[in-house]
């Protein structure tokens, strides 16, 4: 890692000073914390829309009463969940890999920026309601046929 000299540079061969490297890394890590709840509300709200049009909609019943189209709603929802699920693996993978970059930069006490540590169960957090309403969706899908 670099080091940083008097002025506040480094002698990394990168112009950015730490400070600008530790700015950076705090702007990454708040974009990455607001795209994590953007999806989490959007994978949220997409499901719980999907259990209203399926409750609502008796033509719905219907068609998914078909064993193909249970079949492919089935897939479909799993492969949605799978994909989010991965996902969330990789934006708390990468902010821990940011995170990292920060403590190694050793520009500030940990104690300044400790609200941006992720406990170990974070990617559950994120993953369990969506988790939940799928299960809730599959039921109601079983129930229907």
């Amino acid at each position: 890692m670099s080091k940083s000299n008097a002025e506040g540079g480094t002698q990394s061969g990168f112009p950015a000073s730490d400070k600008e490297r530790f700015d950076f890394c705090l702007a990454m890590l708040k974009a990455y914390y607001d795209a994590l709840e953007n999806r989490a509300g959007s994978s949220v709200a997409g499901f719980v829309v999907i259990i209203g049009w399926l409750i609502t909609s008796e033509g719905a019943r219907q068609a998914l009463a078909n064993e193909r189209r249970f079949g492919l709603a089935l897939a479909t929802l799993t492969l949605v969940l799978v994909l989010y699920g991965l996902n969330v693996a990789r934006w708390v993978r990468r902010w821990r890999e940011i995170r990292g970059y920060i403590d190694d930069l050793g520009y500030v006490e940990p104690r300044f920026y400790a609200r941006y540590e992720l406990p170990k169960w974070t990617w559950l957090a994120y993953f369990m309601p969506v988790a939940l309403l799928y299960v809730f969706i599959i039921a109601f899908l079983i129930l229907i046929r």
